[in-house]
């Protein structure tokens, strides 16, 4: 079988261009590096050498004895336990654990004043507020896991991330576009030619002989030798398909010729009809519509680029502080000089939308702007808010329970320092989105890249296969119907019967389609059974040729009997 390049690496060879297996190395150098940094994740930027970049106290080691001690229990711990790199990490961590243990505490609290409390309102509150602490504990759980890496040195992991899925994309569609810019193999091109000029040959001779018919009384010996032999035409043009086995080129069936057709000239004006609307062009259709699919891809590609430029540099944008206006491009002539999404000022009041209805979205609450980043940043400020309203509706109580104050003071501090780094969460969640969507471009070009590559590789087999097999018998097939458009009126029966029963023992004669299309054969093999048919093709006269059909046909069963002994 050819290799995966085919004809189009013999063309680069030939032409003087890099040959596919440096091409083949360094798409597999660059596959291995993304693999790498997929697979690293998160770890590939905790590593101890990284301590040395501290801000202060930070980052902690806090469990560092516990790796001399028993370092297997260490290497199991999560990484956000094992380094506390931020206070704001610290606070999160350490109220986390306070939440959980204050949340078993108001558990066996409630446990213990159920059956003595009657007033409702006071076990509401106690439930709500359990509620809203296990609400917390599970969102507080997923930013603990962010606080795993560096927000910057994780950026910059994303980007250079983004960069090899990039450069294997521009790898894969260059190679793509080369093989589709170089011209196909002459012999596939020769052979798909002459398939189409055999086409238009069988439309010609069934157009021709259609008055010989007229003329002939419509007898059932008549149909079904006319049925017959045009039936041996459309099982040799069944062939002339990317995939003759699966998806052969059909123009009608026996059956439906026998159902629809009452008379020879119905069958032959349907067979002519249809055959004459079914051009043979397989591989050069296919190769435009591989040139459109990849300029589409392209084009995409750089839509999605572009898209992800502007919502990065959104994103720079209001972490300088900026306000961007409209689709990112316009922004305040006179910044808000901030870092963060929250301001103080006389800012009046109304919501801000982008053009394009979508985050950031822009609050105006008196002396409060609030610039709500997503909707995950939406959720937490209501749940900050609501956490609130919740606090002060404990306060109310009669006799507010100590344990429940704290749990609801526990919980907004931790969301409140989660807000206040969400900036950074923010920032990396838009880059990983934007990684999902180049990776799910690139693993579909690449797959799309895996069947074109096969197919342009198998059209050399496919090439050799109509050349070899498919030609020499319509070839056979025109001339036997250029003899019927001249032989005489009462042989006309006969003759075209005796040209069916030949060519039906040739048929039986060949070897499997299947050998050919499996690539059982040797090209030698190929061009030997080829050159026995032709031999039927290259008499003086069709009178001839029918005389020599059972030797030939007796040359072919010995030749498919060694063959298939060989197997």
């Amino acid at each position: 079988m050819p290799s995966e390049t085919g004809h189009v690496g013999k063309k680069k060879e030939a032409t003087g261009a890099a040959s596919p297996n440096s091409d083949l190395t360094e798409r597999t150098k660059l596959q291995e590096g993304l693999h790498e940094s997929s697979q690293s994740g998160y770890c590939a930027i905790i590593v101890h050498e990284e301590l040395g970049n501290s801000r202060g106290a930070f980052p902690l080691e806090p469990m560092k004895g516990l790796a001399v001690l028993i370092p297997e229990t260490y290497e199991s711990l999560p990484v956000w336990m094992r380094i506390i790199r931020t206070f704001s990490h610290l606070v999160v961590l350490v109220g986390s654990v306070a939440n959980l243990f204050g949340m078993v505490r108001v558990f066996h609290l409630y446990q213990d004043i159920k059956p003595h409390l009657h007033d409702r309102t006071y076990m509401a509150a106690l439930l709500t507020c359990f509620l809203y602490a296990l609400c917390c504990l599970i969102q507080l759980s997923h930013y603990l896991f962010q606080y795993s890496y560096e927000f910057v040195e994780k950026q910059a992991e994303i980007r250079q991330r983004k960069e090899l899925i990039a450069k294997l994309f521009d790898e894969t569609v260059n190679e793509l576009d080369a093989v589709l810019g170089q011209s196909l193999d002459a012999q596939v091109t020769l052979a798909e030619r002459s398939l189409e000029a055999k086409r238009r040959d069988c439309n010609r001779a069934l157009q021709n002989i259609a008055p010989k018919l007229k003329r002939h009384e419509n007898t059932s010996a008549l149909l079904e030798a006319v049925r017959n032999f045009v039936c041996m035409w459309l099982l040799i043009f069944a062939e002339c398909s990317i995939e003759p086995a699966k998806s052969p080129f059909l123009v009608a069936s026996e059956d439906e010729l026998i159902e629809q057709c009452k008379s020879a000239v119905e069958v032959a004006d349907i067979v002519s009809r249809r055959i004459k609307m079914k051009e043979i062009k397989l591989i050069s259709r296919k190769l435009a519509d591989d040139k459109i699919e990849l300029a589409k891809w392209q084009t995409a590609w750089k839509s999605l680029r572009n898209r992800h430029k502007q919502t990065l540099e959104r994103a720079t944008a209001l972490e300088e502080g900026l306000r961007v206006e409209g689709s990112g491009d316009a922004l305040d002539a006179e910044p808000k000089k901030t870092r963060r999404w929250l301001t103080f000022g006389c800012v009046g009041f109304g919501v801000l939308f982008n053009d394009d209805n979508r985050f950031p979205v822009y609050l105006d609450c008196g002396f409060l702007s609030i610039m709500v980043l997503s909707g995950e940043h939406a959720r937490l400020l209501s749940s900050y808010l609501f956490g609130l309203i919740l606090l002060c509706w404990t306060t109310t109580l009669t006799y507010p329970p100590p344990i429940v104050m704290g749990l609801m003071a526990v919980s907004l501090t931790c969301i409140a320092f989660v807000l206040y780094d969400f900036m950074e969460f923010d920032t990396v969640q838009r880059l990983e989105a934007q990684i999902d969507d180049l990776q799910q471009e690139s693993d579909r070009v690449a797959w799309k890249r895996k069947r074109i590559i096969g197919f342009y590789a198998r059209a050399q087999d496919l090439g050799e296969f109509w050349l070899h097999r498919t030609l020499p018998r319509l070839e056979l097939l025109k001339q036997f119907s250029e003899e019927l458009e001249d032989v005489a009126d009462v042989d006309f029966v006969s003759t075209m019967t005796t040209m069916v029963r030949n060519t039906g023992s040739l048929e039986q004669a060949l070897l499997p389609a299947k050998l050919w299309l499996d690539d059982k054969l040797t090209t030698a093999t190929k061009k030997q059974v080829a050159a026995v048919v032709t031999k039927l093709t290259s008499t003086r006269s069709v009178k001839e040729t029918l005389q020599k059909m059972p030797a030939i046909v007796a040359e072919l069963e010995m030749l498919k009997k060694q063959i298939l002994h060989t197997q």
